[in-house]
């Protein structure tokens, strides 16, 4: 099969992987703005976020990450002790919540631990930005960030 004119033009050669990249890449945008955060058509998009200024609610919930979680490469964590901290649990998720605008999932795992967890490639690629790194905080040596220190 050979393309020619305006589809190879957009899409470019659907034969090779930049082009099934760029045609699904193209996609996918078309769907979130067509959706917005609610995807209908069954396609996985990124969520529009509202991203927060540098504020002391924001310093905060660097320090939870800092100390109580972890960042993945689509998710962060918040971990909580679920006999002790339930209110800092309710805390946590109203904080993400106004920051972000975005919902934060509880989890009980263990007998004793809470996690909450919010599942954004956008706020990971924030704090990231912002020198909080994915994966081990020790091994990859992160600190707190000078705007807040």
């Amino acid at each position: 099969m050979v393309f020619r004119g305006a589809h190879k033009t957009l899409y470019g050669n659907p034969a090779i992987r930049e082009g099934r990249s760029k045609g699904g890449t193209k996609s996918c945008f078309a769907q979130q703005k067509i959706a917005g955060n609610k995807p209908s058509s069954g396609f996985v998009v990124r969520k529009f976020i509202k991203l927060p200024k540098k504020s002391g609610e924001l310093a905060e919930a660097v320090g939870m990450i800092l100390g109580d979680g972890s960042i993945s490469k689509f998710q962060v964590y918040i971990y909580t002790n679920a006999l002790v901290d339930r209110e800092y649990a309710e805390y946590v998720i109203k904080l993400f919540n106004s920051l972000f605008g975005i919902e934060v999932k509880q989890q009980k795992i263990r007998k004793n631990t809470i996690s909450l967890a919010i599942s954004s490639r956008e706020i990971v690629e924030y704090f990231n930005k912002m020198g909080l790194k994915t994966g081990d905080k020790i091994k990859n040596d992160v600190s707190i960030p000078e705007w807040i220190a």
